[in-house]
């Protein structure tokens, strides 16, 4: 499983993503792409939350909405300019990112990418800074955050194991109508494996909370 340097988590933290700043987008990028041959998909997010429903088409689809904390602000127009969505298939696998984001610092702009995502596809995510909402897979999730909060919801009946790490954050598994908290003084991890399913649930994030419930 990917494991975070908590040092480089924390010298992101100057950066996160601002709330937007208007009730609507400086700009939206739309996707629409075929899987192909691809069993897998991989989305990178540099800075933004990132929300993925699982459905039962067989394409992805991407909605990228990019934000000015002050919209008549010419700095983070012309940043916001910049950003795009790029995806490239690596032979098994899809690759979708966030690309473009200013590197030396943000301008003022944030970002949330909303992406639809054939449901029993293998989902492996990277977010930099960032939270990440889940919901709809069946199939192994492999997600992670430098810094930011992580929530997933799954059908139980598919998942068999649950793994989940957190340099500083708090871990919730929530299933059977109780709760399991992972163990450990600051960084926290938890265990699971009595699922009947074959999915496997895996999350590392070095600064943020963990939560996963299986209904």
């Amino acid at each position: 499983m990917k494991r975070l340097a908590l040092a480089l988590c924390l010298a992101c933290v100057p950066f996160v993503a601002l709330a937007a700043g208007s009730a609507e987008p400086t700009r939206t990028v739309e996707g629409d792409i075929a899987l192909a041959d691809a069993n897998s998909l991989e989305i990178k997010v540099p800075v933004g939350d990132l929300h993925i429903t699982g459905t039962g088409g067989d394409r992805v689809k991407a909605h990228l909405e990019i934000h000015c904390k002050a919209p008549s602000d010419t700095s983070c127009q012309q940043a916001a300019a910049k950003i795009s969505l790029d995806s490239r298939n690596r032979g098994g696998e899809l690759l979708l990112q966030v690309a473009g984001f200013p590197k030396l610092g943000d301008h003022g702009v944030s970002v949330v990418l909303k992406v639809e995502v054939p449901r029993a596809v293998r989902l492996d995510t990277n977010v930099g800074v960032g939270d990440t909402e889940c919901a709809g897979m069946v199939g192994d999730l492999e997600l992670g955050a430098g810094v930011g909060d992580v929530s997933i919801t799954a059908d139980k009946s598919k998942v068999h194991v649950v793994e989940l790490d957190s340099g500083v954050g708090d871990v919730v598994l929530l299933v059977d109508g109780g709760r399991v908290e992972g163990s450990g003084l600051v960084g926290k991890g938890l265990d699971w494996s009595q699922g009947k399913g074959a999915a496997k649930v895996e999350v590392d994030t070095g600064v943020g909370d963990i939560t996963v419930k299986l209904d």
